[in-house]
């Protein structure tokens, strides 16, 4: 397999965003995870996509269509609504300034 220079700078990329923490791999890590993990990334560690000017957006709307405690709705519903929010197939990024 023949790899374009392209991949291999992207790739190279995403190793070293991995090994400075740079991308995150969880919300947050136990005091176990930290112990072992080879990657250690933390959402609350990491640049924001808004602050690298980029809008996250989801091709197929993710709300659940009203306020209310999550017990209120049925659990379907809320499995379906997790599985829009957090499906890589259902996100795209744009540039900040191009986003509505």
């Amino acid at each position: 397999m023949t790899l374009s220079v392209f991949t291999v700078e992207r790739e190279d990329l995403i190793r070293v965003s991995l090994e400075q923490r740079k991308l995150p791999i969880a919300m947050a890590l136990t005091e176990e995870e930290k112990k072992h993990a080879r990657y250690k990334g933390v959402r609350s560690a990491c640049p924001s996509t808004s602050e690298c000017g980029w809008k996250l957006a989801h091709l197929t709307p993710v709300a659940l269509g009203g306020r209310g405690a999550l017990a209120s709705y049925p659990s379907p519903v809320i499995e379906a609504h997790f599985t829009r929010f957090l499906s890589p197939s259902n996100m795209l990024v744009a540039p900040a300034e191009l986003a509505a």
